[in-house]
């Protein structure tokens, strides 16, 4: 019975662990990715993803995640967001922009997340990667 509990106490710390790195930063986009880590060039961005890197991305701890402008610091969108796939993946959604972004990487100087191409390029591979570093302030 000693193990069971044990192992309950070490997934509710490694759970908290992956929601304390997401949620203790302001993210931003530096760079877009193919899936074997090839920078992606503006010419092959749409507008669509070029205007991310003009935002801040704040994922809260309650499950709702914001954007704001990267030099007002206003808000100009919103959403919620949850784990999905045993934390393996993140569900987004905000007026205009939703989809499940695979987390590649997760850690205190480093976020990336994959999905599909969608709105992002107008060329290439199916899937596309969106690397994120924090804010500092």
């Amino acid at each position: 019975m000693v193990g069971v509990v044990w192992g309950c106490t070490q997934t509710i710390e490694e759970d908290t662990s992956r929601l304390t790195r997401l949620t203790q930063h302001t993210w931003k986009v530096d760079r877009f990715l193919s899936p074997s880590n090839q920078p992606i060039s503006d010419g092959q961005l749409t507008i669509q993803a070029i205007a991310l890197r003009g935002l801040l991305f704040e994922f809260q701890f309650s499950g709702n995640v914001r954007g704001l402008d990267r030099l007002t610091r206003q808000v100009v969108n919103q959403g919620i967001w949850e784990f999905k796939d045993l934390e393996q993946s993140i569900d987004v959604r905000v007026t205009g922009f939703s989809g499940v972004f695979t987390i590649i990487e997760l850690t205190n100087q480093k976020l990336i997340l994959e999905t599909d191409t969608g709105n992002f390029v107008q060329t290439g591979d199916p899937r596309i990667r969106l690397e994120f570093t924090p804010q500092l302030q």
